[in-house]
């Protein structure tokens, strides 16, 4: 599936806070940083549209009902569909960043110690993250699409951060491979 942007914030919001900026945000209890617990909904990202702030490209390689902008009834789902540049315009209209994929890798294992958010059992079902599990129903645990953010709470990190593995991709501001420095 696609992107969704994700934010971060090195200072933990201890200046003014972008008066944006309505996430619930979470201190990473592995990292010197804060996170926002849900994936950004369509809903806030369409705000930022509205305010000028933030383009939607039209999605190419994929159908139109795989992205929710747009889409009836998925005001609370991942906004997804997104490139790089519209993730970075949405971090900035709420004063944040995209977090390095080292800082979401070490979040989300834990600082290496789990295999997923939640631990190193069970494997990723509809219990813990909205994905394709046969036993879930299918393709977005039979929902045929991505489910509303934080559907699956059993899936959160060790900080209390929704979603990371499951329902869309997350955008980073680079890409990282175990054993590989980073670019």
């Amino acid at each position: 599936t696609s992107a969704d942007t994700g934010a971060s914030k090195a200072d933990g919001g201890s200046g003014a806070i972008n008066s944006n900026d309505r996430h619930q945000w979470i201190r990473s209890q592995v990292n010197a940083l804060y996170f926002t617990k849900f994936e950004v909904t369509v809903e806030r990202y369409a705000a930022c549209v509205t305010a000028g702030s933030c383009t939607v490209t039209p999605y190419i390689g994929g159908t139109t009902d795989e992205c929710n902008f747009d889409e009836p009834n998925r005001d609370d789902h991942p906004m997804n569909c997104v490139f790089f540049h519209e993730a970075e315009e949405y971090c900035a209209w709420i004063g944040a960043r995209l977090p390095t994929a080292e800082e979401w890798e070490t979040e989300a294992s834990n600082n290496g110690e789990r295999t997923y958010p939640w631990g190193d059992f069970p494997s990723p079902t509809c219990t813990h993250a909205v994905v394709d599990d046969s036993s879930g129903g299918g393709e977005g645990c039979g929902n045929g699409s991505t489910n509303p953010v934080g559907s699956s709470s059993a899936g959160e990190s060790i900080s209390g951060l929704s979603d990371m593995v499951g329902n869309v991709f997350e955008v980073t501001t680079n890409i990282h491979r175990a054993g590989v420095e980073s670019e």
